[in-house]
Order: structure tokens, then sequence, then C-alpha cells
């Protein structure tokens, strides 16, 4: 993808727009394994590259743990890399995005990919980098 691309994240109504550069793969939702007693916004883990992954719902990531009734339909796992961390946003969909992100419609809310995962806390280095794992272990 070219410097400035985006990728828009669909859930539902929502659109997230994130830059592409952190994006490191796009798979299907295939082999989430739940994990009992964890947040609601975790949905589980994923065995990819010889790594567990933490899966995350983005409708609850960005509705702060709620998601609504129309976003149930989850088909792909947007991978995120930051710093060498790893965490995927399961959702229903992604679309490659305009420059900056801009969505012509109107209707999605442009965010930074950096803010959204910082906002959540999942990358947190605070719990020394490693809030992803804690959390999809139900420890965080």
């Amino acid at each position: 993808m070219e410097p400035g691309s985006h990728i828009t994240l669909k859930s539902g109504r929502l659109r997230i727009s994130i830059a592409a550069a952190s994006i490191r793969q796009i798979v299907p939702a295939e082999g989430i394994t739940r994990i009992p007693l964890t947040k609601t916004d975790v949905a589980g883990v994923l065995a990819r590259d010889g790594r567990a992954i933490p899966i995350y719902e983005i409708a609850a990531l960005v509705r702060g743990g709620a998601t609504e009734e129309h976003d149930t339909d989850r088909r792909q796992i947007v991978i995120v890399e930051r710093d060498g961390m790893l965490a995927g946003l399961l959702v229903a969909g992604t679309e490659s995005s305009s420059s900056q992100g801009a969505d012509p419609s109107g209707l999605a809310r442009v965010i930074d990919g950096d803010v959204l995962l910082h906002s959540s806390g999942i990358f947190d280095a605070g719990k020394g980098g490693d809030h992803a794992a804690l959390a999809a272990e139900g420890d965080s």
C-alpha cells in the first residue's frame, strides 16, 4: 500500500479508518479460541505464525465494552502490530480507503489505529507491554 493509505474496518454501522501501515494481516475469522471469564471486548485468541494473538471485538473497543445486536456478522480478523506486539480486531469486513482515510459518504468515523489501540489499552506499556496477552487470559 502507498504511504498514507488507510483501510476501513466495518462492524455493523460502525466504520473506522486505520493506517494500512499498522496492519500486518487480514485473515478469515476462523479458529478463534474463546477464553472463559475474559472482558467483553475480548473475543478470544488465535494461534497464528507460532504465536497466540489476542482477538478483540472492534465494536466493543469503540463503545467501551458494549456491542450492538447488528454487530454479529464478523468475518475477518485484522491483525495489527505495534512495537512487535500483535492483536487482532474482529470485524465484518474491510475495504481500501483513499489517502488520509477519507470516507466519501461521510459515514466513517476516522480514527488513527494507534489512538484506538492506545485508548483501549491493548498495547498498554504501563502493564509491561503485555496487556493484550493478559486481557486474553482474563487477568486484566
